[in-house]
């Protein structure tokens, strides 16, 4: 008797290890922060930011191979329950449809406010690993790097240097510890460089730069471009001709990709495993086109 399983339309993600077919070789590196990610306090930061200015420093290294994309906004938290949270901000949506290979997270400096911190701070390990695994759902092989936020050189809008180094800081190991995240240092390199940050929080161009220089320089270290895993098509919608496929069965299965690429596997594709989890809500199927 063959073995069914069912390919129900409320599946939340699968993924699709495809043979003898060219996949998009970029690596996506998304950015998520606040105002100091945007590039609050530049007179462009399209080009000022340090995301901006990491983009063309990764391509004199491994050429037109990454995208950097800048998805920080001013005045936001990691806590969920902060003033102004990420959570509900349009770029954090704009980040899961990017569904990058690579996330960078620099978080805390607005965490470290009063209202935030005081109330909430308890709240914040959880809320980053929160936010982790919510981009895990969009796609499950990002590699993530978790940042220490630069210094506060004063307070300024209740933004707290003793919070970030005593608080922020600590939380961020924690989460490295649970996760084996990458760790990017914005902190202590940058102790002495009051005079890259004018008005003791947001850098300028130099600035910016210094921050650009600092990721860089840590990716390179961690080999992390070459480690992103690019070679599976993460989908995100399909249709098949079958309502039930078998082990050793065929196919005709079309998808979109997290690029919005659209491709299928003609009739005659070998389905040479199905795992099912258990879970129609968390279901994966793995096909491999056939030699």
């Amino acid at each position: 008797m063959k073995k069914y399983k069912s390919i129900i339309c409320t599946i939340v993600f699968i993924t699709v290890t495809l043979f003898n077919q060219a996949q998009d070789y970029h690596v996506r590196i998304g950015i998520i922060g606040n105002s100091i990610t945007q590039g609050v306090g530049l007179s462009d930061a399209a080009t000022q930011s340090y995301p901006a200015q990491l983009a063309p420093m990764l391509e004199e290294i491994y050429g037109d191979t990454c995208i950097v994309q800048n998805f920080g906004i001013t005045t936001t938290t990691m806590l969920k329950n902060g003033d102004v949270s990420y959570w509900n901000s349009t770029q954090f949506k704009d980040y899961m449809d990017y569904a990058a290979e690579i996330c960078i997270i620099l978080p805390g400096t607005n965490d470290s406010k009063p209202q935030n911190w005081d109330v909430y701070g308890d709240e914040f390990i959880d809320d980053c690993l929160s936010m982790i695994d919510t981009i895990k759902t969009r796609n499950p092989l990002t590699k993530f790097i978790v940042c220490y936020p630069p210094p506060a050189y004063e307070i300024v809008w209740g933004i707290r240097d003793s919070v970030i180094l005593n608080g922020i800081i600590p939380a961020v190991d924690s989460v490295l510890a649970k996760t084996g995240a990458g760790l990017i240092d914005s902190y202590h390199p940058l102790l002495d460089s009051v005079s890259l940050f004018p008005d003791k929080i947001h850098p300028n161009v130099q600035g910016s730069r210094a921050m650009a220089e600092i990721i860089r320089g840590r990716l390179v270290e961690m080999d992390i471009v070459h480690k992103a895993d690019t070679g599976y098509t993460f989908v995100i919608s399909f249709k098949t001709q079958k309502s039930l496929i078998a082990v050793k069965d065929t196919v005709l299965l079309t998808w979109q990709d997290i690029s919005l690429n659209t491709g299928d596997l003609a009739e005659g594709t070998h389905i040479i495993e199905i795992e099912y989890s258990g879970s129609l809500f968390a279901e994966k199927i793995f096909i491999k086109r056939a030699n």
